[in-house]
């Protein structure tokens, strides 16, 4: 009688899974050629996204160095094993995130609403319909009003940060911007989201200090592999029950929200910050355009957009099919380097947003907040707390590069968002 070990048994079951998924890879890895679009060709298991995976560049650079090869409108690749298309042609960009939004309206970003109850109801994971509701709730709050209301909360946020920065530079005049950045925008966010004094330009710090380098710090292996698999390996996300956001920071966050929240409505006071807005949710129409920025140009948050084809989509005039369940990218930081649209890319020019360069410019090649009906939803907050902390610092202080300034940053390889790899140290020199 054949006896077999249970090593033996394990062995032959593990052959058998890699061979059966061997072969259902395969018949994935067709599916461009079958559709007669031009591919990259990718390699077993990872597809076209091995050097993501291990970490040695970022998507976005990779969307960037696929751009920078190809001559045709869009290019088929492989997120894993997962069929992805990388979409060159402005036109077809326009109408992926506009003219055919109903096509797109999700992002590939995993949403795991069973486990993960405050990573799945942020609207930057959220999927339609969901979406669409929370969206159109969430509309009012951003209007030219709501945001002149929080201005005077920004406003004093940039005069704790001016304190901070004239202090520091007392002993020192060479200060690590990110650092400086990152405090300024986690108190600028909980006293205008909360209601909160975050204490982050504070000796002691606060546990939002603790919270916002918990939740952005890259340099952690475990939230690098965490961001890989939320953007690219949705299963693992519901497999191994992950979180967007890691346990101690959602309680502490929700915590504090529901504290703020019942105090208000108990003693019935008003501070005109977002959870005030949040308890009235008038409805206003919005008047006030996007302004362009240099500075987004060359340093898009998110270098990459991505969307998920909710049902099967022709677009004639491209000669282009997707499936249900096809994933779409959009290599923004791509698109901002193209020198088709924009001369010596590498050079900071403010003039290339002067009206007469705009109006020549295709609409879709500036996106770094995105485009379309999920366009994002807090960039006038962002470009509020920009140009107000920008102003304030600029008033009282010239900011030099000196010794400790590395004329050219890396890329964190390991960050989803655009980020250095290292410190940004400048100095600040008192004018007044």
């Amino acid at each position: 009688m054949l006896q077999i070990t249970i090593l033996e048994a394990a062995v032959t079951i593990c052959v058998m899974i890699f061979v059966v998924s061997f072969i259902f890879m395969g018949r994935k890895f067709n599916r461009w050629k079958k559709d007669n679009v031009p591919f990259l060709k990718p390699k077993p298991i990872f597809g076209n996204i091995l050097d993501v995976c291990r970490m040695k560049i970022t998507f976005g650079e990779l969307c960037k160095n696929i751009y920078d090869g190809i001559s045709t409108p869009f290019v088929g690749i492989f997120i894993l094993d997962k069929p992805g298309l990388m979409i060159k042609d402005l036109d077809l960009v326009r109408d992926v995130l506009i003219k055919d939004f109903e096509y797109f309206m999700d992002r590939n970003l995993a949403n795991n609403e069973k486990h993960d109850i405050m990573g799945s109801n942020m609207i930057f994971l959220m999927k339609s319909p969901k979406w669409n509701i929370v969206r159109k709730k969430m509309t009012p709050i951003f209007t030219t009003s709501k945001i002149k209301m929080m201005s005077v909360l920004v406003q004093r946020c940039s005069e704790q940060m001016m304190d901070y920065v004239s202090k520091k530079t007392i002993q020192n005049t060479v200060l690590d911007v990110r650092d400086v950045s990152l405090k300024y925008a986690v108190n600028s966010i909980t006293s205008s989201f909360f209601g909160l004094e975050a204490g982050c330009f504070e000796e002691n710090g606060s546990i939002f200090s603790v919270v916002s380098k918990r939740i952005m710090n890259w340099k952690r292996f475990s939230t690098a592999v965490q961001a890989i698999c939320f953007f690219f390996a949705p299963f693992l996300v519901k497999l191994f029950s992950m979180n967007f956001i890691d346990t101690m920071s959602s309680n502490c966050l929700k915590e504090y929200f529901w504290k703020t929240m019942n105090e208000r409505e108990t003693k019935n006071e008003s501070r005109g910050d977002l959870l005030d807005i949040l308890r009235e949710m008038k409805k206003l129409e919005e008047t006030e355009k996007l302004e362009s920025l240099e500075t987004l140009r060359k340093y898009p948050i998110l270098p990459f957009l991505d969307r998920r084809c909710n049902k099967i989509y022709n677009n004639v005039e491209h000669g282009l099919q997707l499936q249900e369940d096809d994933s779409v990218y959009i290599p923004v930081m791509a698109i901002h380097y193209d020198e088709k649209y924009y001369p010596n890319p590498e050079i900071f020019d403010p003039e290339r947003f002067s009206r007469e360069n705009v109006e020549e410019r295709h609409h879709m090649s500036y996106l770094p907040f995105g485009e379309g009906p999920r366009v994002c939803i807090g960039k006038r907050f962002a470009l509020l707390n920009l140009k107000s902390g920008l102003a304030h610092i600029l008033l009282d202080y010239e900011v030099k590069i000196c010794r400790k300034t590395v004329s050219v940053h890396c890329v964190n390889p390991r960050g989803v968002t655009l980020q250095p790899k290292s410190e940004v140290y400048l100095e600040f020199v008192k004018v007044r």
